[in-house]
């Protein structure tokens, strides 16, 4: 009998996304192409919230670690050379810093683990927060939270349930993910009043 071995990534990346949008997901799949990353993407006619394809993505993904990255967002170019490393040493999450633009006007966000309460974004200036969805979390210990099936607060909701679980932690202090929202671009339905 032959034994298959299938070599388990250290790294999944997760996009939720739309078919408007699949130009961006091939974009961000050429850029963090490494054979020790998988990268999925969920696409679907917005049929399902932004929360139903995370918690879909978190479920099928294989890598120790877990990151999810919006189909509107990207990465540093040294992203995978940082993170992948710092992932092989075994810490629960690996934070990083973040350029966040909203509406074309940007703040910078720093993830800290040390962090109990996040500050608001701010325009021009830097707020602290605790470690996002779109950090490097262990798989196991980003299975112990519940993606709400929903387009907005889903990923805070999230992080409220897993930030606390996490007692080890590596910090890049480098911007290695572009958060970029606009109003005017956004594919996800707005919530009703």
């Amino acid at each position: 009998m032959l034994a298959c071995k299938t070599m388990n990534p250290i790294l999944s990346i997760l996009i939720p996304s739309v078919p408007s949008r699949l130009w961006r997901v091939n974009q961000l799949i050429s850029k963090l192409d490494h054979p020790q990353v998988e990268v999925l993407a969920f696409t679907d006619n917005k049929k399902r919230s932004v929360g139903a394809k995370r918690q879909a993505l978190l479920e099928v993904a294989r890598g120790d670690y877990v990151a999810f990255c919006d189909d509107d967002d990207t990465v540093a170019d040294e992203y995978l050379a940082e993170i992948l490393p710092r992932c092989e040493s075994g810490p629960d999450v690996v934070t990083f810093e973040q350029d966040a633009e909203i509406n074309g006007v940007h703040g910078r966000i720093i993830f800290d683990a040390a962090c109990r309460v996040d500050e608001p974004w701010k325009a021009g200036g830097t707020a602290r927060r605790r470690p996002w969805h779109v950090c490097a979390w262990r798989r196991s210990l980003a299975m112990e939270g519940v993606f709400k099936f929903c387009n907005y607060g889903e990923d805070a909701a999230w992080v409220a349930q897993v930030a606390p679980l996490a007692k080890t932690t590596l910090h890049i202090p480098k911007v290695l993910h572009y958060y970029r929202h606009s109003a005017e671009t956004t594919e996800a339905p707005m919530p009703k009043k």
